[in-house]
């Protein structure tokens, strides 16, 4: 329990809070958080893991509203399962046509971040 809590929202928030002062002082800074479906929709059985994205969903919301005025956008990245070998490795038997390829997550990433401030998506949802 504490280590998905550390590694999905305390980490992260950590890591934001060291790389903001030079994200703000650039001229064009994005923080794009990928954060899961499971920060939009409670996932049964997954009671610490869903949790730990509604609170990666909570963070981004809150960064959001403080960024507003420095300049750094930030969005978050609600996607189904990335099918990776993460499962496997754990020894999980997973329907891997149920999850968003690695490239196609990438794709939008890229779409989304060299969008112009006026353009600016603060949320995307990934739904297959």
């Amino acid at each position: 329990m504490a280590a998905t809590l550390q590694t999905n929202l305390t980490g992260t928030i950590q890591l934001t809070r060291a790389l903001l002062p030079a994200l703000r002082a650039r001229d064009d800074a994005a923080i794009l958080n990928v954060i899961s479906k499971s920060g939009v929709v409670a996932q049964a059985g997954q009671s610490v893991y869903t949790a730990s994205k509604y609170g990666m969903r909570g963070f981004t919301e809150v960064l959001k509203a403080d960024e507003a005025e420095t300049g750094v956008r930030v969005a978050g990245l609600y996607q189904s399962g990335t099918n990776t070998e993460m499962f496997a490795k754990a020894g999980e038997e997973v329907p891997n046509h149920i999850f968003t390829e690695p490239q196609d997550l990438a794709d939008v990433v890229v779409f989304m971040l060299p969008r112009p401030p006026k353009l600016w998506m603060h949320d995307v949802r990934i739904e297959l």
